[in-house]
Protein backbone atom coordinates (compact mmCIF):
# COMPACT_ATOMS: atom_id res chain seq x y z
CA UNK A 1 0.00 0.00 0.00
CA UNK A 2 1.72 3.26 -0.98
CA UNK A 3 1.45 6.20 2.01
CA UNK A 4 -0.69 8.29 -0.12
CA UNK A 5 -3.49 5.74 0.04
CA UNK A 6 -2.73 4.62 3.49
CA UNK A 7 -3.60 8.44 4.55
CA UNK A 8 -6.64 8.13 2.04
CA UNK A 9 -8.05 5.07 3.66
CA UNK A 10 -7.90 6.36 7.24
CA UNK A 11 -9.74 9.85 5.80
CA UNK A 12 -12.26 7.23 4.08
CA UNK A 13 -12.93 5.85 7.44
CA UNK A 14 -12.98 8.90 9.48
CA UNK A 15 -15.74 9.90 6.73
CA UNK A 16 -17.95 6.49 7.05
CA UNK A 17 -17.53 7.12 10.97
CA UNK A 18 -19.68 10.58 11.18
CA UNK A 19 -21.90 9.74 8.33
CA UNK A 20 -23.17 6.36 10.01
CA UNK A 21 -23.65 7.66 13.58
CA UNK A 22 -26.72 9.29 13.85
CA UNK A 23 -28.78 6.60 15.28
CA UNK A 24 -30.40 7.02 19.07
CA UNK A 25 -27.42 5.49 20.78
CA UNK A 26 -24.74 6.93 22.10
CA UNK A 27 -20.99 6.10 23.13
CA UNK A 28 -22.13 5.49 26.93
CA UNK A 29 -24.68 3.38 25.81
CA UNK A 30 -22.29 0.62 24.77
CA UNK A 31 -20.50 1.00 28.03
CA UNK A 32 -17.73 3.04 26.74
CA UNK A 33 -16.94 5.36 29.66
CA UNK A 34 -14.34 5.66 31.94
CA UNK A 35 -12.76 1.62 31.72
CA UNK A 36 -9.62 -0.40 32.03
CA UNK A 37 -9.47 -3.39 28.88
CA UNK A 38 -6.93 -5.85 28.72
CA UNK A 39 -7.30 -7.21 24.85
CA UNK A 40 -5.56 -10.48 23.27
CA UNK A 41 -6.00 -11.45 19.41
CA UNK A 42 -5.08 -13.47 16.62
CA UNK A 43 -2.71 -11.92 13.91
CA UNK A 44 -2.17 -12.78 10.73
CA UNK A 45 0.62 -10.39 9.12
CA UNK A 46 2.43 -9.91 5.67
CA UNK A 47 6.24 -8.47 5.71
CA UNK A 48 7.38 -6.44 2.28
CA UNK A 49 10.09 -5.02 0.82
CA UNK A 50 10.16 -3.53 -2.92
CA UNK A 51 13.46 -2.70 -2.81
CA UNK A 52 14.69 -6.37 -2.78
CA UNK A 53 16.51 -6.69 -6.65
CA UNK A 54 15.15 -10.28 -6.42
CA UNK A 55 11.46 -10.30 -6.75
CA UNK A 56 10.72 -13.69 -5.09
CA UNK A 57 11.99 -12.53 -1.74
CA UNK A 58 10.30 -9.07 -1.41
CA UNK A 59 7.24 -10.33 0.13
CA UNK A 60 6.98 -12.68 3.18
CA UNK A 61 3.31 -14.04 4.49
CA UNK A 62 1.25 -14.82 5.48
CA UNK A 63 2.51 -15.21 8.87
CA UNK A 64 0.91 -16.17 11.96
CA UNK A 65 1.13 -14.92 15.93
CA UNK A 66 -0.96 -12.84 18.57
CA UNK A 67 -0.39 -9.67 20.28
CA UNK A 68 -1.87 -8.42 23.12
CA UNK A 69 -2.86 -5.05 24.33
CA UNK A 70 -3.88 -2.91 27.63
CA UNK A 71 -6.06 0.43 27.80
CA UNK A 72 -6.71 2.98 30.09
CA UNK A 73 -9.40 5.45 28.68
CA UNK A 74 -11.23 8.25 30.25
CA UNK A 75 -14.20 9.80 28.20
CA UNK A 76 -15.03 13.19 29.33
CA UNK A 77 -13.20 16.64 27.67
CA UNK A 78 -9.53 17.03 28.68
CA UNK A 79 -9.24 13.20 30.08
CA UNK A 80 -6.80 11.13 30.11
CA UNK A 81 -5.90 8.08 27.67
CA UNK A 82 -3.23 5.58 27.77
CA UNK A 83 -2.63 2.57 25.60
CA UNK A 84 0.13 -0.44 25.41
CA UNK A 85 0.64 -3.01 22.16
CA UNK A 86 3.10 -5.39 21.85
CA UNK A 87 3.70 -8.57 19.46
CA UNK A 88 7.09 -10.03 20.43
CA UNK A 89 5.95 -12.70 22.22
CA UNK A 90 3.88 -13.78 19.51
CA UNK A 91 6.40 -13.47 16.90
CA UNK A 92 9.11 -15.48 18.86
CA UNK A 93 6.59 -18.26 19.31
CA UNK A 94 6.43 -17.98 15.55
CA UNK A 95 9.82 -17.76 14.90
CA UNK A 96 10.78 -21.20 17.44
CA UNK A 97 7.87 -22.47 15.16
CA UNK A 98 9.88 -22.29 12.03
CA UNK A 99 13.19 -23.89 13.51
CA UNK A 100 11.06 -27.39 13.28
CA UNK A 101 9.76 -26.90 9.89
CA UNK A 102 11.60 -29.03 6.78
CA UNK A 103 10.97 -25.88 4.53
CA UNK A 104 11.91 -23.02 5.90
CA UNK A 105 11.53 -19.05 4.59
CA UNK A 106 13.81 -17.18 3.27
CA UNK A 107 15.91 -15.65 5.41
CA UNK A 108 16.15 -12.43 2.84
CA UNK A 109 13.62 -9.73 2.56
CA UNK A 110 12.07 -7.24 5.33
CA UNK A 111 12.01 -8.18 9.27
CA UNK A 112 9.52 -5.93 11.17
CA UNK A 113 8.37 -6.30 15.04
CA UNK A 114 7.91 -4.79 18.58
CA UNK A 115 8.72 -5.20 22.21
CA UNK A 116 5.76 -2.16 23.47
CA UNK A 117 4.67 0.85 22.15
CA UNK A 118 3.20 3.38 24.13
CA UNK A 119 0.45 5.69 23.57
CA UNK A 120 -0.47 8.67 26.09
CA UNK A 121 -3.25 11.63 24.96
CA UNK A 122 -5.77 14.02 26.10
CA UNK A 123 -9.58 13.77 24.49
CA UNK A 124 -10.15 17.45 22.54
CA UNK A 125 -13.18 16.36 20.99
CA UNK A 126 -16.17 14.94 23.38
CA UNK A 127 -19.81 13.97 22.03
CA UNK A 128 -22.51 11.34 22.69
CA UNK A 129 -21.72 9.66 20.03
CA UNK A 130 -17.26 10.63 18.97
CA UNK A 131 -14.06 11.04 21.11
CA UNK A 132 -11.07 12.02 20.13
CA UNK A 133 -7.96 13.61 20.99
CA UNK A 134 -4.23 13.69 20.69
CA UNK A 135 -0.84 12.80 22.89
CA UNK A 136 2.57 11.15 22.08
CA UNK A 137 3.67 8.19 22.16
CA UNK A 138 6.74 5.86 22.87
CA UNK A 139 7.76 2.81 21.12
CA UNK A 140 10.39 0.54 19.76
CA UNK A 141 10.73 -0.63 16.11
CA UNK A 142 12.59 -4.07 15.41
CA UNK A 143 13.94 -3.95 11.75
CA UNK A 144 15.82 -5.90 9.14
CA UNK A 145 16.66 -5.38 5.78
CA UNK A 146 18.34 -8.47 4.34
CA UNK A 147 18.95 -8.08 0.73
CA UNK A 148 19.71 -10.22 -1.73
CA UNK A 149 20.21 -9.45 -6.02
CA UNK A 150 17.98 -10.20 -9.04
CA UNK A 151 19.45 -13.37 -9.24
CA UNK A 152 18.61 -14.31 -5.30
CA UNK A 153 22.45 -14.43 -4.18
CA UNK A 154 22.96 -13.02 -0.46
CA UNK A 155 24.09 -8.95 -0.14
CA UNK A 156 24.00 -8.75 3.50
CA UNK A 157 22.01 -7.33 6.20
CA UNK A 158 22.18 -3.14 5.76
CA UNK A 159 21.28 -0.12 7.16
CA UNK A 160 18.72 0.96 8.49
CA UNK A 161 18.42 -2.61 10.25
CA UNK A 162 18.40 -2.75 13.99
CA UNK A 163 16.18 -1.84 17.10
CA UNK A 164 15.43 1.71 17.40
CA UNK A 165 13.78 3.53 20.12
CA UNK A 166 11.61 6.07 18.78
CA UNK A 167 8.80 9.02 20.41
CA UNK A 168 6.76 11.54 18.39
CA UNK A 169 3.05 12.75 17.93
CA UNK A 170 -0.11 10.40 17.92
CA UNK A 171 -3.55 10.77 17.54
CA UNK A 172 -7.18 9.10 18.07
CA UNK A 173 -10.89 8.84 17.44
CA UNK A 174 -13.01 6.59 18.54
CA UNK A 175 -16.77 6.58 16.39
CA UNK A 176 -20.22 5.39 16.89
CA UNK A 177 -21.00 3.95 14.00
CA UNK A 178 -23.97 1.56 14.08
CA UNK A 179 -25.68 0.51 17.24
CA UNK A 180 -23.59 -1.75 19.05
CA UNK A 181 -20.32 -1.17 16.70
CA UNK A 182 -17.24 1.41 17.07
CA UNK A 183 -14.60 2.43 14.89
CA UNK A 184 -11.39 3.11 16.44
CA UNK A 185 -8.55 4.66 14.88
CA UNK A 186 -5.18 5.97 16.25
CA UNK A 187 -2.22 6.90 14.28
CA UNK A 188 1.55 8.03 14.98
CA UNK A 189 4.47 9.10 13.91
CA UNK A 190 7.80 8.17 15.61
CA UNK A 191 11.07 10.13 15.25
CA UNK A 192 14.33 7.91 15.73
CA UNK A 193 15.98 8.57 19.01
CA UNK A 194 18.74 6.52 19.41
CA UNK A 195 19.77 2.55 17.94
CA UNK A 196 20.30 0.60 20.70
CA UNK A 197 21.61 -2.71 18.98
CA UNK A 198 22.12 -4.18 15.25
CA UNK A 199 22.49 -7.99 14.15
CA UNK A 200 26.10 -9.37 14.11
CA UNK A 201 25.90 -9.63 10.55
CA UNK A 202 24.91 -6.25 9.78
CA UNK A 203 27.21 -4.57 7.36
CA UNK A 204 26.58 -0.78 8.52
CA UNK A 205 27.40 2.33 6.09
CA UNK A 206 28.88 5.29 7.77
CA UNK A 207 26.60 8.57 7.87
CA UNK A 208 23.62 6.50 7.06
CA UNK A 209 20.45 8.90 8.11
CA UNK A 210 17.91 7.31 10.57
CA UNK A 211 14.59 5.88 9.19
CA UNK A 212 11.32 7.68 10.44
CA UNK A 213 8.31 5.37 11.42
CA UNK A 214 4.97 5.40 11.00
CA UNK A 215 1.79 3.23 12.36
CA UNK A 216 -2.26 3.23 12.21
CA UNK A 217 -4.33 0.83 13.72
CA UNK A 218 -7.92 0.56 12.79
CA UNK A 219 -10.68 -1.86 14.63
CA UNK A 220 -14.62 -2.65 14.55
CA UNK A 221 -15.37 -3.33 17.99
CA UNK A 222 -18.71 -4.71 19.26
CA UNK A 223 -20.13 -4.00 22.82
CA UNK A 224 -19.61 -7.64 23.72
CA UNK A 225 -15.77 -7.09 23.46
CA UNK A 226 -14.69 -9.32 20.11
CA UNK A 227 -13.61 -6.90 17.22
CA UNK A 228 -11.36 -7.33 13.96
CA UNK A 229 -8.65 -4.67 13.03
CA UNK A 230 -5.74 -3.73 10.21
CA UNK A 231 -2.98 -2.46 11.36
CA UNK A 232 -0.06 -0.93 9.72
CA UNK A 233 3.53 -0.39 10.52
CA UNK A 234 6.22 1.16 8.53
CA UNK A 235 9.84 1.71 8.12
CA UNK A 236 10.73 5.01 6.33
CA UNK A 237 14.59 4.27 4.76
CA UNK A 238 16.25 8.38 4.33
CA UNK A 239 19.07 6.73 2.63
CA UNK A 240 20.63 5.73 -0.56
CA UNK A 241 19.23 1.49 -0.32
CA UNK A 242 15.61 3.06 -0.59
CA UNK A 243 14.24 0.27 1.98
CA UNK A 244 10.51 0.76 2.09
CA UNK A 245 9.57 -2.24 4.79
CA UNK A 246 5.85 -2.53 5.82
CA UNK A 247 4.43 -4.98 7.82
CA UNK A 248 0.50 -5.52 7.92
CA UNK A 249 -1.39 -7.00 10.49
CA UNK A 250 -4.98 -8.31 10.27
CA UNK A 251 -6.59 -9.30 13.43
CA UNK A 252 -9.19 -10.72 15.19
CA UNK A 253 -9.50 -10.75 19.30
CA UNK A 254 -11.08 -9.79 22.47
CA UNK A 255 -11.24 -7.26 24.57
CA UNK A 256 -12.18 -8.56 28.18
CA UNK A 257 -13.06 -4.75 30.91
CA UNK A 258 -10.90 -5.48 33.96
CA UNK A 259 -12.57 -2.03 35.59
CA UNK A 260 -16.37 -1.78 34.82
CA UNK A 261 -16.74 2.39 35.87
Amino acid sequence: MKRISAISLVALLLCFGFSFNANSQTLQDLGRTDRVTYGFHWITSTLVDNSIAYPDYRKKGPLWSFGMDFERYEYTRGGTRFSMRSKVIGDLLWAIGQEFKKEKLPVYGADLSNLFWFNFGWNVLVTDKVVGGLGFHMSDYIIGAHHADEFGSDTGITDPTGWWFTMGPTAYFDILVYKKLTLDIIGNYGYPLVRVSTPQSYVKTDGYPKPGFYYYDIKLLHSSGFYLGFESSHALDKGSFNDDIRRNDFLIGYRLKLVPR
